[in-house]
């Protein structure tokens, strides 16, 4: 995530000093995410898209990431049911 940011900021032509002076972040820790050693909070997120003129948007991933379907079971069921729906026809 922090690359990603990273990667905003250069696209507009940000500093990471200027992000964090007009914010008030405080720079240990804009820097400890870039580096990938903490999490910023949803709010702190919203705050810096808001200032680059983002929008956040949430999208759903196709798979369950933990105790739901692994890969190879989600093929397995993916198979079923277009075995189904292809013997219904």
């Amino acid at each position: 995530m922090g690359n990603r940011l990273k990667k905003a900021l250069n696209r507009e032509g940000v500093t990471a000093y200027r992000l964090w002076k007009d914010l008030g972040i405080h720079q240990s820790q804009l820097s400890k995410f870039f580096h990938g050693k903490v999490n910023i909070s949803l709010e702190m997120l919203e705050q810096i898209a808001d200032y680059l003129d983002y929008d956040l948007v949430l999208i759903k991933r196709a798979r369950p990431r933990k105790g739901g379907i692994k890969n190879g079971d989600y093929l397995q069921a993916k198979k079923r049911i277009l075995g189904k729906v292809l013997s219904k026809r």
